[in-house]
């Protein structure tokens, strides 16, 4: 199956290389990871490395492949939240193609929205759950605070982070209505 990441796009290594089926980015841009913290890189490793001796095995090896959308801009730190719609919108485009079952928001943030990016963001999760696609979303890592958007949606799937001894929240994580899985790890 695809999971199509809408983050910092994904850069080429060995973990990535034969699971990345496709990079684009909605500025027309290269599909490279555009982040110092290359987080749409470790999102895809993290996700679908396979056992190869170099870095690390994710989580479905051989399972899924991976269509990245790179929504941030070159020399930003934070995503525009009118380019979320956007990037569900190129993950819809090639769904059938790759066989895209999730879409994932490894993203979010407080910032106040328009009406109209908020109406955009809302008519693409819903297309995307119209089409039998799951999108989900980071809650947040605003130490506690509630859960952001897109993740705060109801259609969406949001995901807060969770120890991996007793499975208390991370006292970075999001947390509140709306947040209905929990990710082992705060030392992410």
């Amino acid at each position: 199956a695809g999971l199509c990441l809408v983050d910092t796009g994904v850069n080429v290594n060995p973990d990535t290389e034969s699971v990345v089926v496709s990079r684009t980015a909605i500025d027309g841009g290269s599909g490279n990871d555009v982040s110092p913290t290359t987080h749409g890189t470790v999102l895809a490793m993290m996700a679908a490395a396979p056992g190869n001796g170099w870095g690390m095995i994710g989580t479905a090896p051989r399972s899924i492949q991976i269509v990245s959308v790179r929504i941030l801009e070159p020399g930003k730190t934070t995503f525009p939240f009118s380019s979320y719609a956007d990037g569900i919108t190129a993950c819809l485009r090639v769904r059938q193609k790759y066989n895209v079952r999730v879409i994932n928001l490894s993203l979010g943030g407080p910032e106040t929205q328009s009406s109209q990016d908020y109406e955009s963001l809302v008519n693409a999760i819903e297309r995307a759950t119209n089409y039998g696609v799951a999108v989900v979303a980071a809650a947040g890592n605003d130490d506690g605070g509630p859960v952001e958007y897109p993740a705060a949606y109801p259609s969406v799937l949001s995901v807060g982070a969770t120890d991996s001894q007793g499975g208390a929240f991370c006292s970075f994580s999001n947390r509140g209505e709306g947040l209905r899985l929990l990710a082992p790890g705060c030392d992410l």
